[in-house]
């Protein structure tokens, strides 16, 4: 009985590696042969014309959101200085809470504007937290 499992198995495996070796036809999922190797030089003119054309577009680009970004600065600028102006009339009219509010939002744009602004938004800060010291004391702002 043993003598028939070894000869069964035998001839099993022998069938498989009979059935495994059949010549198959390419299905194009193996390895290809690599593309001949080509002995001619590149063009280097035109490499360099295409790298100069690279980098001047690079440049272009470059200088183009710089411009973009100044022009963004000058308008947060701008805004600023406008909203600066409100506040130092809502100070002088009495109107702190108002003049607060609008610090407020300064305050979060402080870090990206110019330091001249950010020195005044500090100033206009500082007379704000006087005056409503000030108010609290006197009793009339709690």
């Amino acid at each position: 009985m043993r003598n028939r499992q070894m000869f069964f198995a035998g001839a099993v495996l022998a069938a498989a590696m009979v059935v495994g070796c059949d010549k198959k036809e390419d299905s194009g999922m193996g390895t290809k042969a690599p593309a001949p190797v080509s002995n001619k030089m590149p063009d280097m003119a035109n490499l360099k014309d295409k790298a100069g054309d690279m980098k001047d577009k690079a440049v272009t680009a470059g200088n183009d959101a710089v411009a973009q970004g100044k022009d963004m600065a000058s308008d947060m600028t701008k805004q600023a200085q406008e909203k600066i102006a409100q506040i130092k009339e809502a100070i002088s009219t009495g109107k702190l809470t108002d003049a607060d509010a609008m610090l407020k939002q300064l305050d979060a744009l402080k870090a990206k504007l110019p330091q001249s602004v950010q020195d005044q938004i500090t100033d206009l800060r500082k007379q704000v937290d006087d005056g409503m010291s000030r108010l609290r004391n006197l009793g009339g702002l709690k």
